[in-house]
C-alpha cells in the first residue's frame, strides 16, 4: 500500500485519524496537518506547554498497514516562514503570518 498525499491517508484506519473520526481516547495517534506528521500520544495532554517533557513521538510508518508516511514538513515550515515572512515585517499592527500557515494549506499550496 502507498500513502496518498492528495487524499491524506494510506488505509481506512489512518483516514479516520486524518479526518478526525477516530477519538484520541480510542486510538493514541494524532495527525498534525500543519506539519504533515503523525504522532503516538504518550499522554492525553499533547498540547501541554512543558518543554522538558515529551508527550508524543513522531512515527514514520502506519501502525495498521505498514506504509511509510510522507516526510514531516516541520523544518520546512519554519524555513518557508523565515524566507517569505521575515520577523522584521511584523510591526505589531497586523498579523505576522497569513492564515494559510495555521493549517496544511501552506504546504499544499506550494506542492510539497
Amino acid at each position: 500500500m502507498q500513502f496518498d498525499i492528495k487524499k491524506g491517508y494510506c488505509c481506512e484506519d489512518i483516514r479516520e485519524i486524518v479526518q478526525g473520526a477516530a477519538d484520541v481516547n480510542d486510538v493514541p495517534l494524532k495527525y498534525l496537518p500543519k506539519f504533515r506528521y503523525f504522532v503516538i500520544m504518550l499522554c492525553s495532554a499533547f498540547e501541554h506547554t512543558n518543554k522538558d517533557v515529551a508527550f508524543a513521538r513522531l512515527i514514520a510508518f502506519c501502525p495498521w498497514c505498514g506504509t511509510q508516511f510522507p516526510p514531516s514538513l516541520g523544518d520546512v515550515y519554519y524555513e518557508v516562514l523565515r524566507a517569505e515572512f521575515p520577523h522584521e515585517d511584523c510591526d505589531g499592527t497586523k498579523p505576522c503570518l497569513p492564515k494559510e500557515f495555521e493549517s496544511d494549506e501552506w504546504w499544499k499550496k506550494r506542492g510539497l
